[in-house]
């Protein structure tokens, strides 16, 4: 993961952030109970120009992104299916797969394409 990449693993309980810490180590970074107060926790965190967002699961609130906006390069949506296999006990585990999905996605854009039956597309 060559990008500054800060994930966001929403639990039922509780929104762990994830990302490299002084010594490049994929490392939690800060556990939040709330969005409000992840929100809050990202003006803690070490300033950073600017990063890119990797959502685990799910989307985050709009409020929360509108808040991160000024410092939110990119954000990456990782679907929980493709996290599927993975344990939900392995918080870590988890966000460091949707970290290297969302890197791998950057690097070489994952394409897809959907065709309706009718569609006639010469392969």
């Amino acid at each position: 993961m060559t990008d500054d990449l800060v994930t966001l693993l929403a639990g039922p309980r509780h929104i762990d952030l994830f990302g490299r810490d002084d010594q490049e180590q994929f490392v939690r970074l800060a556990r939040a109970f709330s969005w409000s107060e992840a929100s809050a926790v990202f003006n803690l965190l070490p300033s950073r120009r600017s990063f890119t967002l990797v959502a685990a699961g799910s989307p985050p609130p709009p409020s929360l992104l509108c808040a991160l906006a000024p410092d939110v390069e990119r954000l990456v949506l990782v679907p929980d299916r493709w996290l599927r296999g993975l344990p939900r006990r392995r918080p870590w585990l988890r966000a460091r797969r949707a970290a290297h999905l969302a890197a791998v996605h950057l690097a070489n854009p994952i394409v897809t394409v959907n065709l309706l039956p009718d569609d006639d597309v010469p392969f």
